[in-house]
């Protein structure tokens, strides 16, 4: 009895929950099925190495190992065809760029280099023009200091053999007339004047402050008619404006000066005696040492403009002694009125020094004389009140020294004077004793100010287009590539929700297939303990209350191996392995067997179970 209910026992358990045909028994396949385990999961793993999952899902002829490598590459893909989309509309804005500035640079340096030089020209032709003026000035002194010397010698050789007082008046006489001649004949003079060997003076001086014109000579009566040659040269000294009173042998001199009618140079009031500190310019036999022309600078307190003075030796018969020294003094007021005419025009600044820096002549309104308390003197360009002439004068006195190099010229484009930058251009006019030095400072702005404003404008426009280019092409690479970047996302939270998927059915498989291999190690000791169960239920020395336990540990334990086979069955059918069985059972048998389990489960917890079948046909 007991070997049948098992061999039945067996047959159930193996038709209600059997495995596919050629499967072995539970109880005598287990280390078969094993081994079969074993190279099922060394298989499974080699094809999840090499074929992942995720991709038969997504599409069902692909290979497992092309989803994960989309799942892989889906966002680096997209991040990677933006930046690259960037980085090429980046590299066309700043190739737009640089072609724009390359082309901007070269437009004006081209443009700056033209310019600057017709600016060249342009300042060399306005210092040019006050430098021939000065020229001008020089020759047209140069040529009365010549004339007034021809006439000289002609009318001193005439009366060379004076012996009376009468004679020696009417030799002066005609000098005055003669010099007044050509004193008259150049309105821009400012003296004549003529130092005899005696030591007696003649000049005509016009004194443009007052508009007046004077006649000036020393008191006749002082001077002896045969005076012999001077011994020494010295004793003349134009630089002492003879204020020593020491001509020749006599002890005292008077100045007399007397108001002239400028047109005709008849005297119009009476002769007035003037101190020495009011005498002008006088030249001497100091100023001719060598008995050649002599250049100087000269200052009087009649005049606020430097003085341009020649000196000029007057020879005897013989040309081997010196009788007298003609001296012509021109102001240098038409210097200044044409430098103030052009840079009223062009603009800028020009001025005129001695090589040691003494300012001559300049285009403002500053003053070139400093007042002392005994004589008016020559202001150096580096003092001067015009700051812009200073600042330019200081800047030349740094770079080439105190004094000029002779024959140098200078031209300078960005000299920064203060806070702005200037041109500064030189010309030397070399003359043997009286160098002069030409200047002209012209704000850089001036002339290239519309360049630079409209090149800076330029450099903007250009710099702001590439960023205008740069920025909307960004602009139009985000809406282009919108649509694109949305699929792409949406392609890769599919890929993303796909591949949990893919881990959740993995680790699914995985449980069902813990199972499925735990199955026949759970019936093979449930299988022992109700074989047991039998041969114990098989025994005639049981009680019946012995029997009636075994009995019910019997039915429970079947009860046990029905419930793990149907947990095997959940695997089955998770895995598709499920056969389902068409059979008869009895109803009230199986309601009984539950009772009879949970009974003494009931009775612990006083709960009373009751099974009643009447009415009921099963």
């Amino acid at each position: 009895m007991l070997f049948s209910e098992m061999a039945e026992e067996g047959r159930r358990r193996n038709y209600s929950c059997s495995p596919p045909a050629g499967t072995d028994t539970p109880i005598m396949a287990t280390p078969l099925r094993k081994v079969r385990d074993r190279i099922l999961r060394f298989a499974t793993s080699c094809r999840k190495n090499t074929a992942p999952y995720g991709r038969r899902i997504f599409h069902r002829d692909v290979e497992r190992d092309e989803f994960q490598y989309g799942n892989t590459h889906c966002l680096s893909s997209y991040y990677s065809v933006f930046v690259v989309r960037l980085a090429i509309m980046a590299m066309l804005a700043i190739l737009i760029g640089l072609l724009t500035i390359l082309t901007w640079h070269f437009t004006r340096s081209y443009t700056k280099k033209s310019l600057n030089t017709l600016a060249s020209g342009l300042r060399y032709e306005l210092l040019q023009r006050p430098i021939l003026r000065m020229w001008n000035i020089l020759n047209s002194t140069a040529e009365i200091t010549a004339a007034q010397v021809e006439l000289s010698q002609y009318v001193i050789r005439r009366y060379s053999k004076t012996t009376i007082q009468a004679d020696q008046v009417e030799l002066y006489q005609v000098m005055r007339d003669v010099t007044w001649a050509l004193f008259a004949s150049r309105k821009a003079l400012n003296a004549i004047t003529i130092n005899y060997r005696n030591g007696f003076v003649q000049a005509f001086h016009r004194d443009h402050r007052s508009n007046n014109t004077f006649y000036i000579y020393s008191d006749l009566r002082n001077y002896s008619i045969n005076a012999k040659e001077p011994s020494d040269t010295n004793m003349f000294s134009s630089h002492q404006a003879w204020n020593d009173q020491s001509i020749r042998s006599n002890s005292t001199a008077i100045w007399y000066r007397e108001p002239l009618d400028p047109t005709s140079g008849e005297k119009i009031g009476k002769a007035s005696p003037i101190p020495p500190d009011d005498l002008i310019n006088i030249a001497g036999l100091s100023q001719v040492p060598d008995g050649v022309a002599s250049w100087h600078v000269a200052v009087s307190k009649y005049t606020d403009s430097p003085l341009l003075s020649a000196a000029l030796p007057v020879w005897d018969a013989s040309n081997k002694s010196i009788v007298a020294v003609v001296g012509v003094t021109t102001a240098l007021y038409s210097v200044g009125q044409l430098m103030r005419e052009l840079v009223e025009v062009h603009g800028g600044y020009i001025y005129l020094t001695s090589q040691e820096g003494y300012l001559l002549a300049t285009s403002t309104n500053a003053p070139l004389l400093t007042n002392s308390t005994t004589r008016p003197e020559l202001i150096m360009a580096v003092d001067t009140e015009e700051p812009t002439i200073r600042m330019g004068a200081r800047w030349l006195e740094r770079v080439y020294g105190n004094k000029f190099p002779p024959g140098h010229v200078v031209h300078v484009e960005n000299a920064n004077l203060g806070k702005q930058q200037y041109y500064i251009d030189s010309f030397f006019l070399n003359l043997k004793r009286l160098p002069i030095v030409g200047v002209i400072i012209i704000p850089r702005r001036y002339i290239m100010g519309k360049v630079d404003e409209r090149a800076f404008k330029t450099l903007v426009v250009l710099i702001s287009a590439s960023l205008c280019i740069l920025v909307i092409g960004c602009v139009f690479i985000l809406i282009l590539t919108n649509g694109v970047s949305k699929e792409m996302k949406l392609r890769a939270e599919l890929i993303s929700h796909l591949d949990a998927r893919r881990r959740a059915e993995a680790s699914n498989n995985y449980k069902s297939q813990f199972l499925a291999n735990m199955s026949h190690e759970l019936r093979t000791p449930m299988a022992a303990v109700i074989g047991l169960l039998d041969i114990l239920i098989c025994d005639d020395c049981l009680t019946n209350e012995q029997y009636a336990t075994v009995t019910q540990i019997r039915k429970c334990s079947t009860a046990l191996l029905r419930l793990l086979n149907n947990i095997l069955d959940l695997s089955k059918v998770e895995s598709g392995k499920l056969v389902l069985e068409d059979a008869e059972f009895d109803l009230g048998r199986e309601l009984e067997g539950l009772i009879d389990m949970f009974s003494v489960q009931c009775i612990n917890h006083n709960v009373e179970a009751v099974l009643d079948l009447s009415g009921i046909s099963i």
